[in-house]
């Protein structure tokens, strides 16, 4: 009988626990999920314990023992959806990665890597359309608020570079970010071209790619005459 009994270690959980705590999660991803499925669908206010429990496929009432309220389940969501978000979880390898050129290689990495988030994911396009129709919500803002921490942390990789030059970095990165976003959002409401580009075309948006590089080539590289 000795051989049959498995005696757990410390630290090590029964086997129903794991199995309870995996069950749990997968619960909770499809919570996530049925959050993302909404808002795609009908924006915010689709956003009710009763339709996202229904699309999850499960009791409303898990909402509240898995996040404690619909509020922190939407945080959630906007938080891990958010590809700005990611920075923070690296920023210790990013400031270790970038320190020796001042952040040269990150400034266009980060702008080519939104385009590609941004045009492949209509997730992150519905959200950026919600935070400006809804400027009154406490949640959307929130989130504004953290990435704008975020960048912060980002751009002080940059900053000290720029330091007594005539060149704003935030200022550069800011509209080409905006001008990015139009880009995809007219694109994808409209579908014509501006100023004769087509993002939905490859070339275009290969072509687009290398010019945020070469607009962030030529800030640092007019900060250096200076």
């Amino acid at each position: 009988m000795d051989k049959l009994y498995h005696k757990p270690k410390p630290d090590e959980h029964p086997p129903w626990e794991q199995k309870r705590a995996r069950s749990k999660e997968l619960t909770k991803q499809r919570f996530l999920q049925a959050v993302g499925s909404l808002i795609k669908q009908d924006g915010m206010k689709g956003l009710t314990t009763r339709k996202i429990a229904a699309v999850a496929g499960h009791s409303k009432r898990l909402i509240y023992d898995y996040f404690g309220s619909l509020d922190n389940l939407i945080r959630e969501f906007l938080h891990k959806s958010d590809h700005w978000l990611s920075y923070e979880e690296r920023m210790d390898k990013i400031r270790t990665d970038h320190k020796g050129d001042h952040g040269r290689e990150l400034a266009a990495l980060m702008l080519k890597n939104h385009l590609y988030s941004f045009y492949s994911d209509g997730l992150l396009q519905e959200v950026s359309l919600m935070e400006l129709a809804n400027k009154n919500n406490e949640l959307l803002i929130g989130i504004h608020q953290l990435r704008e921490r975020v960048g912060d942390k980002v751009f002080a990789i940059f900053e000290e570079y720029f330091k007594g030059t005539n060149v704003n970095i935030r200022m550069i990165e800011a509209l080409l970010i905006g001008g990015i976003n139009y880009l995809v959002l007219h694109s994808g409401s409209i579908g014509t071209t501006f100023c004769g580009i087509d993002i939905n075309k490859e070339q275009d948006r290969r072509e687009l790619r290398a010019t945020l590089e070469q607009i962030t080539q030529w800030a640092y590289d007019h900060a250096k005459e200076r």
